[in-house]
């Protein structure tokens, strides 16, 4: 997984302050009642505090609802199916396949694996555009490698894909992407349950 950026920093920092005052408050009551404790201890600091609220933040706290609409950062970790349609080529047919993307997320970090047919890809930047709730926007640049094993030098390259996600009755990642192979689409997901 790598971090991805979002377009508002501020509300991911007010958080990091949360977390810090709430450690130095927890070091400070662990060691005001530290010599009432019958047995002998070191009394954990306030960076220990705020490394374990963090890494615990970052892993679940934050998808539970309540810390959820704090961050404002969708969830949209899991598998997402549909079909990448790509621009007519010279003989003027446009090609449909099925694909896959597979999303990891935690609060700072996340992992994109985009599967066709004959291809796979993961992200190497990404960005989450959140301003606009109704138009969140999720970016990434990808390498993609051969999966067919046929002609393995057809199907490497680079490229950027961008996603916008819709909430109706079924959620969707519908966008375009743009490969150095010159080539271009459309691209059409939808949130599966398997």
């Amino acid at each position: 997984m790598i971090p991805y950026q979002i377009d508002d920093g501020t509300r991911r920092s007010r958080i990091y302050y949360g977390l810090a005052v709430i450690s130095v408050a927890l070091a400070s009551v662990i060691s005001a009642i530290s010599p009432y404790i019958p047995f002998k201890f070191a009394a954990p600091s306030a960076m220990f505090f705020f490394g374990l609220l963090t890494f615990s933040f970052d892993r679940w706290f934050w998808k539970m609802t309540w810390f959820h609409r704090m961050t404002e950062i969708p969830l949209i970790e899991g598998l997402w199916a549909g079909t990448l349609t790509r621009n007519a080529d010279q003989n003027g047919l446009a090609q449909t396949s099925q694909v896959a993307l597979i999303i990891t997320q935690t609060w700072t970090k996340m992992s994109l694996v985009f599967e066709g047919q004959n291809s796979k890809s993961h992200a190497q930047m990404i960005g989450l555009f959140v301003e606009n709730k109704n138009d969140v926007i999720l970016k990434w640049v990808y390498f993609a490698k051969d999966n067919s094993g046929i002609n393995p030098n057809n199907l490497y390259g680079e490229g950027t894909t961008e996603l916008t996600l819709r909430s109706n009755e079924t959620r969707t990642l519908r966008g375009i992407y743009y490969s150095s192979k010159l080539r271009k689409g459309a691209v059409d997901l939808s949130e599966s349950n398997a």
